[in-house]
């Protein structure tokens, strides 16, 4: 799957031989550190057999030519890695889709190193309640339970998402809108098929196995025409997942 217009195309050997140690030596290599403390080490292999091992060290994470000493090595094709980066796809989605293959060790080890990996793809801090207490910008408990809507203070709602990692917005879209999305679902629901990959599947109490969930949605006609809905109506800088009572649920 070719990368989105935007998302610049990642050399696989410069990102790891100059891009991430640049990165881990302006910062980056504490917040990998606390991320992968307690993983053993894994390797990103590409088909044409160029790999790179990440290790964790004191001083953040080792990145090593080659997968000859990694504990797990998973193999995935050149774009698959790009949009992980990107952070266009996650490893469980992989994992799901068959889009990568564990060539050595636990294939669960690339779920196990998603924090780490987002600390030095993205930056992105992991989670740590001691050193992230969850605060309002006054200093008081958030309340987990709190939703807003389109009216609300950007500024607090941009704080509770930045803290709790979530946002419930309210009142979103309209009934006829809601309705028409969950009469779809209906519809996406009774063409879901068992391993077309495109659904996930669930059992019940008395045993009978349903669709949760279809990929097949995002190309839906009724979703495409919410998307330009929810882009006037919700800041652009805040992803949005919609819930079958009109509100707009944001999650990083």
């Amino acid at each position: 799957m070719a990368l989105p217009v935007g998302f610049p195309a990642i050399d696989f050997h410069e990102f790891h031989r100059e891009t991430l140690p640049a990165l881990l030596a302006g910062g980056r290599h504490e917040l990998v550190a606390r991320a992968a403390a307690h993983l053993g080490s894994i390797a990103i292999r590409l088909a044409d057999g160029a790999a790179y091992t990440y290790r964790r060290r004191d001083a953040g994470v080792g990145i090593i030519p080659g997968d000859e000493t990694a504990d797990t090595v998973i193999e995935t094709d050149d774009e698959s890695w790009q949009g992980l980066v990107h952070e266009l796809e996650a490893p469980a989605g992989l994992l799901y889709a068959q889009r990568v293959r564990c060539a050595r060790g636990n294939a669960i080890d690339l779920m196990a190193w998603e924090s780490a990996l987002r600390a030095l793809y993205n930056g992105r801090p992991p989670y740590d309640p001691i050193h992230q207490p969850l605060q309002d910008r006054h200093g008081s408990p958030l309340d987990a339970q709190a939703s807003f809507r389109l009216t609300s203070d950007r500024d607090e709602m941009v704080h509770f998402l930045d803290t709790m990692g979530y946002l419930l917005v309210r009142e979103v879209l309209r009934p006829d809108e809601v309705a028409g999305l969950l009469a779809e679902a209906r519809q996406l629901e009774s063409e879901a098929r068992q391993g077309d990959k495109l659904s996930w599947w669930g059992r019940n109490a008395a045993e009978r196995r349903f669709s949760v969930a279809s990929l097949a949605g995002f190309q839906s006609p009724v979703w495409q025409r919410c998307r330009p809905i929810r882009a006037c109506r919700c800041s652009k800088d805040w992803p949005t997942r919609h819930s079958s009572t009109g509100e707009a649920k944001a999650k990083v």
